[in-house]
């Protein structure tokens, strides 16, 4: 201005300098204000991108291929139009002072091109790829020159694989940010699987424990020579069905049963004799009572049926068929000894308070009355 202001002459040219520099000012200032309210929006849509990147990748952690595909569209609106990402097999920890080691192989991960061809296939087929041909990859081919930058993707110490994309000089800061989120969400997205892993092998022990305690349970209440339940699960099992009979105002019977003579044939055959008769008796009760009654063998010659919601009158028969079922298993069993069985038994109602105990002491006291009676007889004959 002031080499022009020397250069004129007169008033009127003076002025029409000082015009002219003011409005040189004046548009000089509008586009300063026009490129920096440009600069601020390039920034400002950048940040909201990779959030929007952040987001993405998050809401698909538990799946690396779908989050990766998913901010292609915000790679766009960061300005960059081809971006690759190669991922190693297994994340490589550096640690100070360590060798640097990088794998031969790498898998492409996620391959955006802006200008791909509509309907064209957005990943080949062989994704696996040698990093030292890692330019000549056919996804950074392109009939243009380009500017690529390439940077390994880390989260702290461990190295996950590399990403490859064109240079946008508008806004070269946003990419330190990018990569970040990127690698952040990676890791994220491998600590998810690796936890959704380890969950199933934790589902599937806990399992395996569960099957193995109820196969502990089973063997624990069940008797190791009859297969019927021993003490312990009779018990148990009898409890729950009496308090469900006794909500439901159903009544029962209780049956206490005794193999007679058993002393006598293991002194006289022996205890695998014995094991023989205590095996048929099981068989008998087995075959006497109904697949929903509760038959234990409560220790050495004595059993217990529980049996819920008989026919009024059914007892007398129960013993009858009992009693043929021994006959019959005596005539073709070919021992040289004969199965006896003896019963007591209780029956009980839903009214007054009925217990497990007082039905087996009862049944008991019944039971020796019974063989007591059965002694008798064979003393008179």
């Amino acid at each position: 201005r002031e080499v022009v202001l020397e250069r004129v002459s007169g008033r009127e040219e003076s002025r029409n300098v000082e015009d002219f520099f003011h409005q040189l000012r004046v548009v000089l200032a509008d586009n300063a204000r026009k490129c920096e309210a440009h600069r601020v929006d390039l920034h400002n849509g950048g940040n909201r991108a990779l959030r929007s990147i952040l987001n993405e990748m998050t809401s698909y952690v538990l799946n690396r291929e779908m989050a990766l595909e998913m901010i292609t569209g915000q790679l766009k609106q960061l300005g960059i139009g081809t971006c690759a990402v190669f991922l190693y097999d297994n994340e490589i920890v550096h640690r100070i002072n360590s060798t640097w080691v990088s794998p031969d192989k790498a898998v492409l991960a996620l391959s955006y091109d802006a200008d791909r061809e509509p309907g064209s296939p957005v990943m080949p087929e062989n994704r696996r790829c040698s990093l030292n041909g890692l330019f000549r990859h056919e996804c950074l081919q392109k009939p243009v020159r380009q500017t690529l930058l390439v940077n390994s993707l880390f989260f702290m110490d461990a190295q996950l694989g590399l990403i490859v994309c064109d240079l946008d000089f508008a806004d070269p800061y946003m990419y330190e940010s990018l990569f970040i989120e990127i690698s952040c969400a990676l890791k994220l997205s491998d600590l998810m699987a690796m936890q959704a892993k380890n969950q199933q092998k934790l589902r599937i022990a806990m399992q395996e424990l569960a099957e193995y305690n109820s196969k502990l349970n089973a063997i624990s209440q069940t008797d190791e020579l009859t297969g019927l339940l021993n003490r312990r699960g009779f018990l148990s099992l009898a409890e729950q069905n009496l308090q469900l009979a006794l909500r439901m105002g159903k009544k029962g019977v209780l049956f206490y049963a005794d193999l007679d003579g058993l002393k006598a044939i293991n002194d006289r055959y022996g205890h695998k004799e014995g094991d023989s008769a205590i095996k048929l008796a099981a068989s008998i009760l087995k075959k006497t009572f109904r697949n929903a009654d509760i038959i234990a063998r409560l220790g050495g010659d004595e059993f217990v049926v529980f049996a819920l919601d008989l026919p009024e009158g059914i007892v007398p028969e129960i013993l009858d068929r009992l009693k043929a079922y021994t006959g019959s298993f005596n005539g073709r069993s070919g021992r040289p000894f004969e199965v006896s069985i003896s019963v007591g038994h209780v029956t009980f109602t839903a009214e007054g308070k009925v217990d497990i105990a007082d039905l087996l002491n009862i049944a008991d006291t019944r039971l020796y009355e019974q063989k007591k009676g059965k002694r008798g007889r064979r003393e008179s004959n």
